[in-house]
């Protein structure tokens, strides 16, 4: 009984020290510089737009326009920082990290934290960067030869994503692509699928 009691204390004190070390990284950790307007950073403006769609049953709201607004401003300037958040991957550590916390007792874990630390939490890079390609469109061409050339690495699915938001000006670069010759079919599926929704939304 005294063994289980040590144990779990330890483990208490580990999972502790995990999640000091996660906020500790998180606060000294420096920061990329982005493009800013109005005193907001670019990913502040594509949190407030991803943030209208889970307002339940009404997505046209001034918060998403005044986020689109400004994403419009920044304009190019912004293709730098969506090409580096497209290639997101989400370190093993902290799934890890989520997967530690989860076991804990439900008094010690903090929900806000697990939120962010969650693989599909709408504020990954790599979501972010599909939001500004989606509000940028044809105005985003310039970073159509990188996006083309990343749909046959494992970021497959997130540059189809994005070429297919960018429509027209990304449709001779994916069907030249790499993709289509893939050795993997689902890798070939997606690119067919891909060209098929842009050549639909240039009708």
């Amino acid at each position: 009984m005294y063994g289980a009691g040590v144990k779990r204390r330890r483990v208490i004190v580990v999972l502790l020290a995990c999640i000091v070390a996660a906020v500790v990284v998180a606060v000294v950790w420096p920061r990329e510089r982005e493009p800013e307007y109005g005193g907001k950073k670019l990913s502040e403006w594509l949190l407030q737009y991803q943030a209208q769609y889970h307002i339940d049953g009404y997505y046209d709201t001034p918060e998403l326009h005044e986020a689109e607004d400004a994403v419009r401003h920044i304009g190019t300037n912004a293709l730098p920082s969506l090409l580096r958040w497209v290639r997101y991957e989400q370190p093993a550590w902290r799934d890890k990290l989520l997967w530690l916390m989860e076991k804990m007792p439900r008094a010690l874990q903090n929900d806000s934290l697990m939120h962010k630390l969650h693989p599909y939490h709408a504020e990954r890079p790599d979501w972010l960067a599909l939001a500004g390609f989606e509000i940028l469109g044809p105005r985003a061409s310039p970073a159509v030869p990188e996006l083309a050339r990343l749909v046959n690495d494992r970021n497959a699915s997130r540059a189809m994503s994005c070429l297919i938001a960018i429509r027209e000006p990304a449709r001779e670069a994916l069907k030249t692509s790499a993709a289509f010759t893939s050795p993997d079919p689902s890798v070939r599926k997606a690119a067919t699928n891909a060209l098929e929704r842009i050549e639909g939304k240039a009708r």
